[in-house]
């Protein structure tokens, strides 16, 4: 078998491709009807890691938790819904 790849704006693999390269959100729906020979750029659940807010939420309930491990990344805020803390925060 040839390997083939195919890059989709919509996320729906081709069956024939052994390599899908998706730029957008894949359904976990879509990720369940590969084949066992497909390979995807994306996982379940990628976009708590992709997505800097996303990112920002999960690493401050870490340091929250875990204050000792999770000290390697700075004060991190989102905007507009933090926008009371960040002033506060701010110098002046």
């Amino acid at each position: 078998m040839v390997p083939q790849w195919y890059f989709s704006g919509d996320a729906e693999p081709k069956e024939e491709a052994s390599l899908i390269w998706s730029d957008t959100y894949v359904p976990e729906e879509a990720i369940k009807k590969m084949r066992p020979y497909q390979r995807i750029n994306h996982f379940p659940g990628s976009e708590e890691l992709g997505r800097k807010d996303r990112l920002a939420i999960n690493l401050s309930q870490c340091r929250n938790k875990l204050p000792q491990d999770y000290n390697f990344f700075p004060q991190t805020w989102l905007l507009p819904r933090d926008l009371d803390d960040f002033r506060k925060y701010l110098p002046f």
